[in-house]
């Protein structure tokens, strides 16, 4: 079981909200905190690494690769096309 206290205007919004689903109003709240606890347990997995992942990840920013050719070469090309945009 689960018991909430809630504001008389929440709680006229949730009735109004419900009965426009044609649902009772603990149809219509279990529904919808059901879907926003699934939304954020998706979000949060999303940025979730393993601790071997999150390794590589802090190795790599602290150590980055030296640039190569081609990284070097889009960087001049970059530079050469958006900086006379700025006069």
């Amino acid at each position: 079981m689960l018991n909430m206290r809630v504001e008389p205007t929440q709680k006229r919004l949730l009735e109004k909200a419900a009965e426009a689903s044609g649902q009772s109003v603990t149809s219509f709240v279990l529904e919808h905190a059901v879907q926003a606890a699934h939304r954020k347990l998706d979000e949060i997995q999303k940025y979730s690494l393993s601790i071997k992942d999150a390794q590589a990840f802090m190795a790599a920013l602290e150590n980055p690769p030296m640039a190569n050719a081609s990284l070097k070469k889009a960087f001049s090309d970059y530079g050469k096309k958006y900086s006379h945009s700025k006069r």
